[in-house]
């Protein structure tokens, strides 16, 4: 004689047994209704833990084998706890008690023999149905009311969707709405009946309230498609990074910039704070009027500010302007930040001040870099002294690592400064030799930009690049024959730049002029 806790359990298997053959039989007429529309359905990903769901294992592996046809069985990636099986079939999530539910009908849209009359009204990237993503597509992470998502960003698709599994388990409010065709890009059509209107999306540190409609997407669970991208201003993507840049509300998404020695730059876009800012004209100076004060110098020692801005106290009635807002909440700076429009020209002043008295003489500044030169090695000694105490009387520190000390040479705003003159820096001309031809009006100012840094190295600079910069003030983008040879003409050009003595203003100078109607041009020798 069984105990009644066992007689009882073993009942609840076989009503259970029992209720799972009634469902396989349904779930068999649901596949061959499928089959005979090709609607292709794919497993979906699970990204987060469903142990919020328990359900109940399958008594055996004949009773799984006997539902693998139609449904699948996944486990959440989470293993701290033993893992559940969790049962999904189209929308519908199967709930724990199992014996309070009626056995499962077909739909009857799918079983209908009678002709659907489609109206498409968007399309849908085939990449969304398919599960599949590539390099080339550019996939986000996000947070729906604090749970972690996937997002794609696909130009591709019409309108923003939402995968039912997550509108289900963030319990989202649905909106139903007239049953429609949905094209996909491979030619299939799926059908959609119902819309989240509300769906708060958070994406670095950005709320946004993205209408979704319902569909079965898979390896993502939100798309965001041409509707959403619509909301914002213009915006650049780079799909070989890949990365996204655009602006919501008037300011970018806050950004953390990478800087030379691995550690991060913190950026606020105050483009809304600028506009309105009135602007401080303090003069900067210019490269190569630094680098013509360095002629005789033997030893040389850079100093760079640590964090250079933040050395820098915003005044108390002003730093509820530096306001920004993150995931984590809203925050102010009590130093300057960078990217107010301000920012420069008041560092600016602020070392000048208390460097005038050694400016031109043995030190230049250019914002946070600070150039210590001496003809010898004692006098090297008594400037960097007397710069550091300087420093050390205005409370301003500097980066160590970042600091060289007494060398031959030195590497200052991208010049390459030595006893035997200056050269442009080995690496930007790297990047000049491989940079690919441009396609596009901004890729064509990016590479004008950086060889126009060096073009005091470049003989008759601005004939050779004039097919180029001729290309600026068209419309539209147009590569031709004369640009292509301009441009092939300037990479071999900078490729093998001369270096440039420093000017020695205790001999004569000559100066030749010479102009026409076009142009005019000076030379100093």
């Amino acid at each position: 004689m069984l105990p009644k806790s066992t007689q009882a359990l073993e009942e609840a298997i076989t009503a259970l047994s029992e209720r799972l053959a009634d469902m396989h039989a349904s779930m068999e007429q649901c596949h061959d209704s499928l089959v005979a529309l090709c609607f292709r359905r794919l497993p979906p990903l699970i990204l987060f833990p469903l142990d919020d769901y328990p359900l109940p294992k399958c008594q055996s592996d004949e009773h799984r084998a006997s539902i693998l046809i139609a449904i699948k069985i996944l486990a959440p990636i989470t293993s701290a706890k033993p893992s559940n099986f969790f049962f999904f079939f189209s929308r519908n999530l199967i709930p724990q008690d199992l014996e309070s539910l009626p056995p499962p009908t077909p739909s009857p849209q799918l079983l209908s023999s009678e002709p659907f009359v489609e109206q498409v009204h968007f399309q849908l990237s085939s990449v969304v149905v398919s599960g599949l993503t590539f390099a080339r597509t550019l996939c986000l992470h996000g947070l729906i009311s604090g749970h972690p998502i996937s997002i794609l960003v696909d130009s591709g698709s019409s309108y923003n969707i939402i995968q039912p599994r997550i509108e289900v388990f963030l319990a989202l409010s649905i909106k139903p709405v007239a049953s429609f065709s949905v094209l996909v890009g491979n030619g299939e059509s799926l059908y959609c009946s119902s819309l989240c209107s509300v769906v708060p999306l958070t994406n670095h540190s950005q709320l946004f309230t993205v209408p979704s409609y319902i569909l079965p997407i898979f390896g993502v669970d939100v798309v965001l498609g041409a509707q959403w991208l619509c909301t914002l201003d213009p915006f650049l993507s780079d799909f070989s990074t890949p990365s996204m840049q655009f602006y919501h509300n008037g300011t970018l998404v806050t950004l953390l910039v990478k800087k030379k020695d691995d550690s991060w730059r913190f950026c606020v876009d105050y483009r809304a704070l600028n506009a309105i800012t009135i602007r401080d004209h303090f003069p900067i100076p210019t490269v190569n009027e630094l680098l013509d004060e360095l002629h005789g110098a033997t030893v040389v020692s850079k100093l760079d500010l640590r964090a250079g801005y933040h050395q820098i106290r915003v005044p108390f009635d002003d730093v509820h302007k530096t306001a920004f807002r993150t995931v984590d909440g809203h925050f102010e700076f009590l130093g300057m930040p960078f990217g107010h429009s301000n920012a420069p020209s008041t560092f600016q002043l602020v070392i000048n001040s208390f460097f005038r008295p050694l400016l031109r003489r043995f030190v230049l500044v250019f914002f946070d870099d600070i150039l210590i030169y001496s003809p010898d090695w004692t006098s090297h000694l008594a400037h960097i002294t007397e710069v550091l105490q300087l420093l050390n009387d205005n409370c301003f520190y500097v980066t160590i690592s970042k600091c060289p000390f007494g060398v031959p040479s030195v590497d200052y705003l991208s010049h390459i400064i030595s006893t035997e003159g200056v050269a442009a820096d080995p690496s930007k001309l790297e990047i000049v030799a491989n940079w690919p031809g441009p396609h596009s009006l901004s890729a064509l100012r990016g590479f004008l930009g950086l060889i126009g840094y060096y073009r005091h190295f470049v003989r008759h600079y601005a004939s050779i690049a004039a097919p180029l910069t001729d290309l600026l003030k068209s419309v539209s983008f147009t590569w031709n024959s004369q640009a292509s040879a301009a441009f092939a003409a300037l990479k071999s050009t900078m490729i093998s730049l001369p270096m440039l003595s420093l000017s020695n203003f205790f001999l004569p100078l000559n100066v030749t002029t010479d102009a026409s109607q076009i142009a005019i041009d000076v030379i100093l020798s």
